[in-house]
């Protein structure tokens, strides 16, 4: 072969691999051919997929923690603009599978939404606007509206219910779109979720201090030896003397209890399990609790009013949307559930700005219709990223095997 054809060759290969790269992560079937007829040319895009990658991770390492300050002062400072947006950033999940994978597998891998079994609708909004109510023996005790400009409805229990008997047991009962802020008889603080509801007594009298939840809450417990604090949740008992955490016991989910700080303990039935700091206590199916290491930074940060999330699946950040503003959310794109991502807005803003923001993170297109969201499209990179994590060269870790 002369020299003349091996520039010839070298010169078709490069002007080849530059026309994908320009392209973006989308390949044509002639391209996918060409790939597929020349392996040393697969090498050389996989080679130059991973240098793209990784050129892309550099421009998004800023660290969360940072952003959120600058989130915050942006929004605490009284001369910002109205028109100041916090830059949003996210890190798909499967990044690694999109480097390590070879692209002529993709098209032999792409999964449907049968096969996921994953419904459009990924939250169902309550039609009815309700505010928070404090109910005992099934009658409204009183109910309380939120200040435009504070993140939750503010509920002083002693002052509501001063004219109520010590044992009389009350209910506070939170509903969809809002959240509570609720000071309790003893100076425990706890913050209610959207859809969540809280039976406690009007004053601890006995033993412990025991309360039933149904949904999710932060709780904030004042010491007392003498006295554990008792979290009842779907037949799950949290055992406390002085700590915060955060017990989530929703209907569609997995009973589990998160530790932000101190100690507690999870009983349910014969199974025990003692967590510490920075754990998460899951109650399986079988009945057994499974411990594993959490971000907490998540529940203090949506207490003080912020949606945290580091490295969330985007099913459960659309849920977590859903539920904040009382919204129906859609996604006919399952591929899109799984995908992790870090995602920082403030919850008391308009949900446009929030959806807003979603979208600046440039890997899906989320609009707003009606009373509803939904994810219209995904990006060609969240695209390529899901078909890729799918490949047959690749592990569970998203690594060649």
């Amino acid at each position: 072969m002369s020299n003349e054809t091996i520039e010839e060759k070298i010169t078709e290969q490069d002007q080849l691999l530059l026309d994908i790269i320009e392209a973006g992560d989308e390949l044509t079937d002639q391209q996918e051919e060409k790939l597929m007829a020349d392996p040393q040319l697969a090498d050389d895009y996989r080679m130059l997929v991973k240098a793209k990658a990784e050129m892309l991770s550099r421009r998004r390492q800023d660290s969360v923690e940072e952003r959120l300050t600058a989130f915050k002062a942006s929004h605490q400072s009284p001369t910002r603009r109205k028109g100041l947006r916090f830059t949003l950033w996210s890190v798909v999940g499967a990044v690694a599978a999109a480097v390590a994978c070879l692209i002529i597998w993709l098209p032999t891998t792409k999964v449907t939404q049968q096969e996921h079994n994953v419904p459009d609708h990924i939250f169902t909004a309550d039609m009815t606007d309700h505010d928070v109510t404090l109910t005992a023996s099934d009658e409204t005790i009183a109910t309380v509206k939120k200040t435009p400009t504070a993140p939750y409805t503010e509920i002083d229990a002693d002052r509501l219910l001063a004219d109520s008997e010590p044992d009389e047991k009350v209910t506070l009962l939170v509903p969809l779109g809002k959240s509570a802020h609720l000071t309790l008889p003893d100076g425990s603080q706890v913050w209610l979720y959207p859809d969540s509801r809280l039976k406690f007594p009007h004053k601890f009298i006995g033993n412990t201090r025991e309360v039933v939840l149904e949904g999710q809450a932060y709780f904030s417990v004042v010491r007392n030896e003498e006295q554990p604090f008792i979290v009842m949740a779907n037949g799950m008992q949290t055992t406390v003397l002085g700590t915060e955490f955060v017990v989530s016991a929703y209907e569609d989910m997995a009973p589990n209890v998160a530790l932000v700080s101190g100690k507690v303990e999870v009983k349910k039935d014969d199974e025990r399990a003692v967590l510490m700091p920075g754990k998460q206590a899951k109650l399986n199916a079988d009945g057994h609790f499974s411990v594993r290491d959490v971000d907490t930074e998540q529940y203090v940060q949506w207490r003080d009013g912020y949606f945290y999330f580091d490295n969330v699946t985007v099913h459960d950040i659309l849920l977590a949307i859903g539920r904040n503003y009382n919204v129906c959310v859609i996604c006919p794109h399952p591929e899109t559930l799984d995908m992790r991502m870090r995602f920082i807005a403030d919850r008391n803003e308009p949900l446009a700005n929030v959806v807003q923001r979603l979208n600046e993170i440039g890997e899906m297109k989320v609009v707003i219709n009606e009373n509803r969201i939904e994810v219209r499209s995904l990006s060609s990179t969240m695209r390529h990223s899901w078909r890729c994590r799918q490949c047959l060269t690749c592990d569970e870790s998203g690594e060649d095997g």
